[in-house]
């Protein structure tokens, strides 16, 4: 029994290597692939508009983007504050994933 035991300790481990060696190959994958969004203060950008909708019901025509607006200033950690075209600065920060840049 206690030689099963043993045995158990080992496989466990060895899984645990294999588990740890694939995550680092999936992330390693992962960040070859990945494009970092970075914008400048002045840029003029869009927003995602279903983020700032009410959740009853969902329009299919409604515009999937809201904007423009011109970013303010950075937050750090790929967020961004924004203002409206009338310099009225939008309450929170929004993060890169929700905005695209908006070319007039």
């Amino acid at each position: 029994m206690k030689l099963n035991l043993d045995l158990f300790e080992g496989e466990r481990e060895k899984t645990i290597i294999r588990v740890t060696s694939y995550q680092q190959q999936l992330k390693s994958y992962y960040d070859k692939r990945v494009k970092v969004r970075q914008f400048q203060p002045g840029d003029l950008m869009l927003r995602k508009a279903f983020i700032t909708a009410p959740r009853h019901g969902s329009k299919k025509m409604n515009p999937n983007w809201e904007g423009p607006y011109v970013i303010s200033r950075s937050g750090g950690r790929g967020s961004y504050t924004l203002d409206t075209m009338d310099g009225k600065q939008i309450p929170r920060q929004w993060n890169a994933h929700h905005l695209r840049k908006y070319y007039p």
